[in-house]
């Protein structure tokens, strides 16, 4: 739906805009802590943990990568979705000793699609 309503968002303010919007999304799964941290009016909700660093990183990945998605081994596991589905690449990620898995998506209207054509299951 990002990618839908950047798309139309960028026909609208094409007349305004030197060059169109972009977005990168890093998704990563994993245990986090969220809650509001703060004290009085200076509270802010926010997400805690290393998921959240991975993703962060995995989101900044997107433009030296130049696409629209970057998605943890993990992730795509846990998603359900084909080994063959999205390109396979080891990176480096900061904080970590280990390399990486991931998976490159383009487009994110790829990764909707795909996640559409899978059986969804209710439990």
């Amino acid at each position: 739906m990002i990618a839908a309503n950047v798309d139309e968002l960028n026909l609208f303010l094409k007349h305004d805009l030197r060059e169109p919007i972009q977005f990168g999304i890093g998704i990563h799964a994993g245990e986090v802590i969220i809650g509001d941290i703060g004290y009085r009016d200076h509270m802010v909700f926010t997400a805690l943990g290393d998921a959240v660093n991975v993703a962060a990183r995995l989101q900044d990945m997107t433009k030296s990568l130049a696409c629209e998605a970057v998605i943890s081994e993990e992730m795509r596991v846990s998603a359900g979705l084909a080994a063959d589905d999205l390109p396979r690449q080891e990176v480096a990620i900061r904080g970590r000793a280990e390399p990486m898995i991931i998976r490159v998506v383009k487009s994110a209207k790829t990764l909707s699609a795909l996640i559409s054509d899978m059986d969804v299951v209710a439990a």
